[in-house]
């Protein structure tokens, strides 16, 4: 009996959609550190926003959906901004991905509030 062929397909995985809006004081959570901020929701796009917490610095990472994935980098305009660049996957009532900060790699998860 032959081995059937594997056919390699697109996801045709859809995010599930959540109501466009802000959302404060979502709890971001990342292997050493936990920190608060806000994201905000729009027709394709999810914003995450972090201020300056302690030593750690703000970002303002505008997420694009591609596929079932939300990628961004920091935005902010400032001298002192950090070079990041993220991925995040919506499993419903919780997100996760990767975080990429200065080249440190960190995985991190966030829910949003009800």
């Amino acid at each position: 009996m032959a081995a059937k062929k594997q056919v390699n397909k697109k996801s045709t995985a859809k995010p599930v959609k959540h109501k466009p809006g802000r959302y404060e004081n979502v709890l971001f959570e990342f292997p050493n550190d936990d920190m608060q901020g806000t994201v905000l929701i729009r027709d394709r796009e999810m914003v995450i926003e972090l201020p300056e917490q302690g030593t750690l610095a703000p970002a303002l990472v505008v997420g694009r959906l591609d596929g079932c994935l939300y990628r961004g980098s920091n935005s902010m305009r400032d001298d002192d901004a950090l070079s990041i660049t993220a991925s995040w996957c919506d499993f419903g009532d919780a997100f996760a991905g990767i975080w990429i900060e200065e080249g440190n790699e960190l995985l991190f998860k966030f829910r949003l509030p009800r």
